[in-house]
Parts: structure tokens; C-alpha cells; sequence
């Protein structure tokens, strides 16, 4: 059997009926797995034709004779919002699927808070050294233009997003011109005709306002008197109902655009419903919003993506700040929902078609 052919760990973990981290630390002869249960391991892999890479194999031994304390080898994913800070679905999602991307390569995650009371990054980088952990995953800042002052020469680092300026590390982020040209293009095609993007001004700097520019390029296809400027410099969501009040009055637009959850409560204020007056479209849908037309930013595979080149990383001992960094683009998911239904190609009013969707009656109306 080739190395290509050979079983993952992820395989011979399923058929002992263990979990893929005892697997590998059966496979490494660690001191602390059952010896009846490693001897079991051993025998499966055989049976399966396992081959051990060598790189992995050669991490593996290094980090151990320099590290007794630790099963197994540690990636750091370093919180940089604020502490304490409510997650997201979406935040949530990207951690544990960071952990089940670790697991599956016999890594660790260990969970750091940048600003958490008493800590630094200064800091927070010696105790990564001292520990011999030497890949680290970033998460995004709450704010974006971050510097970052510190020694990496001897760290594997992947940030999410673009909201750390300096220095240019590997990192992981939404494509989103595609997201945006996949929207529009389903919005022209259930027959809107005045799409109007709406967000917090902060939620467009974290992405370099490339949403914003798709959204404009988009709007191409659509009739030049029913093109809608975007509202520009919303800073506080107390602004976010007066602005779009206006640009409903003054505009008239057909859907919306928004990954702020404010605006479905605003409409419904202003006596409008979703989707028979208006239309809406969620630009950072989540798995746990239902009943939602949308984009799913896809957390999961971010944090597959962002841990899986840490870990190439280290096999290479490839360490500091990258020559030539990488931007590693993940593709957004559209969903269907009943928040945008087909509706007749000149109607501005809120009349829908015969197709109305199905599933209009298992949606929580707002």
C-alpha cells in the first residue's frame, strides 16, 4: 500500500473505537495510554497498511523529548476581541472546529486571551516559547489597522481576517467580491430590482470594503435609476434606524443587504414585512439563524484552512514572518431562505408570484 493509500488516523480511530488523539498518542508510544489499548492500536495499523509520515513522525519525537508534561503537541488560537466578550454563533463554530481540525492531526488546541486582565502580547509570546508551543492561530481583532510588536522568528502564525496591519502573516479570510456577486446575482434572479447594502461602517473596515465595492460593481446589472447609493459612516446602531428610515423613504429599495440583525426589528417598526413588503438578505448567516435568504461566511472551513497550514507549517519547520505571505480565500455557502422570495419582475410593492416558498410557514416572522 502507498503512502497515498495509507489509512488516516481518523480511520483507525473510528475501527478501535478510541478517539483520534489516543490514536496518535497510542502510535507515538506515549507513557500515559493503556498498554492493552496502544497494543490493540498498534495492531489495527498494521492491519491497515498505516505508514507514519516522516515529517509528523520527526515533530512529533522533538516535541516530546523537549516537552514531558504534554501528550501531545500544542497550537495556540489566541483571542483578540475584547475579553469576555460575547461570541457569535459563527465565533463558535470557528473554535470548535478548530479543535476537531487539531484533534484530527493529533494536535491540541490551547485557547490564550490576548486581553484578558495582566496580559500582553509581549507576554503572551515568551509563555509560548517557554512552553515550546510554536504554532499559533490569531483570531480577528474587534478593531482593524492592529500592529503587532513582538519576536515571532521561532512561531508558525496564521491570522483570520485583515484586521492585523503589521506584520504580514499567513492568513485566512472570506472572499468576499464572490460572496457579494453570488447575492446580487440571486437577487436579480427572484426578480428584485433595487438592492440597498446597509452596515455598520465598522463591519465594511474589517473587510477592506471589498464588500462594498462588489455590491456597487453588482449593481451593473440592475436599470441606472434603480441603483441605490450605499449609506456611508454608520458608527452606532443608534444611527442605524434613522439611516435606513431614510433610504427607505427616499429610495424605496425592494431588499436589503445587512449583516446587522437590528434592521429586521427596524422594519417591523416601520410596518413593513419581510419578505411580502420587503426583501432581506443576511450577509453573515450563521448556522444557528433559520428562515434566513443569505451568506454563509463559513467559519468551519476557516478554521480547517487556518489550522491545517500551522501544522504544514511546523512539518516544515517553516518559522517567523513569511516573505511572501499567503491569503488563503474561503468560498462563502448561499442559502435559501423565505426572507427573499420570487417575486414579479416590475413589483416594488411587495407582490410575490405564485412561488412563494414553502417554507414561509416554519420561518420566525419578525
Amino acid at each position: 500500500m502507498s503512502r497515498i493509500d495509507s489509512p488516516s488516523m481518523k480511520t483507525i480511530a473510528e475501527k478501535a473505537g478510541v478517539s483520534v488523539m489516543t490514536v496518535s498518542r497510542a502510535l507515538r508510544n506515549d507513557p500515559e495510554v493503556n498498554k492493552e489499548t496502544q497494543s490493540r492500536i498498534l495492531l489495527l495499523a498494521k492491519q491497515l497498511g498505516y505508514k507514519k509520515h516522516p515529517y509528523i513522525s520527526a515533530l512529533m519525537s522533538q516535541r516530546g523529548s523537549r516537552r514531558k508534561t504534554k501528550a501531545s503537541p500544542v497550537i495556540a488560537l489566541v483571542h483578540c476581541l475584547p475579553f469576555k466578550r460575547e461570541l457569535t454563533h459563527n465565533m463558535k463554530v470557528f473554535q470548535a472546529s478548530a479543535h476537531e481540525a487539531a484533534e484530527e492531526q493529533g494536535f491540541e488546541i490551547e485557547e490564550f486571551y490576548l486581553h484578558e486582565p495582566g496580559m500582553t502580547l509581549r507576554r503572551l509570546v515568551d509563555i509560548l516559547k517557554t512552553r515550546n508551543i510554536r504554532g499559533v492561530v490569531f483570531e480577528h481583532f474587534f478593531t482593524w489597522g492592529n500592529r503587532l510588536k513582538a519576536d515571532f522568528s521561532s512561531l508558525a502564525c496564521v491570522a483570520i481576517g485583515s484586521t492585523i496591519a503589521e506584520p504580514s502573516f499567513h492568513r485566512v479570510d472570506s472572499d468576499f467580491h464572490n460572496e457579494m456577486r453570488i447575492a446580487m446575482s440571486k437577487i436579480y434572479e427572484y426578480g428584485y430590482r433595487r438592492p440597498c447594502l446597509v452596515n455598520m461602517e465598522g463591519s465594511e473596515q474589517h473587510n477592506h470594503y471589498r464588500r462594498r465595492s462588489a455590491f456597487m460593481y453588482g449593481q451593473l446589472m440592475f436599470a441606472d435609476e434603480d441603483r441605490i447609493p450605499i449609506p456611508m459612516g454608520i458608527q452606532r446602531r443608534a444611527d442605524l434606524k434613522s439611516v435606513i428610515d431614510k433610504w427607505l423613504q427616499k429610495y424605496q429599495p425592494d431588499i436589503l443587504l445587512s449583516m446587522q440583525p437590528d434592521v429586521l426589528h427596524f422594519l417591523k417598526e416601520f410596518g413593513l414585512k419581510v419578505p411580502d413588503d420587503i426583501g432581506f438578505v443576511h450577509v453573515g448567516l450563521g448556522p444557528a439563524l433559520k428562515g434566513f435568504a443569505g451568506i454563509n461566511p463559513n467559519w468551519r472551513q476557516k478554521a480547517i484552512t487556518a489550522v491545517n497550514h500551522v501544522v504544514d507549517s511546523l512539518n516544515r519547520n517553516d518559522f517567523g514572518i513569511p516573505d511572501n505571505p499567503i491569503c488563503m480565500s474561503v468560498e462563502h455557502i448561499w442559502i435559501d431562505g423565505p426572507s427573499m422570495v420570487k417575486r414579479s419582475a416590475k413589483s416594488r410593492n411587495g407582490l410575490i408570484d405564485t412561488e412563494y416558498l414553502a417554507s414561509r410557514d416554519s420561518w420566525k416572522e419578525f
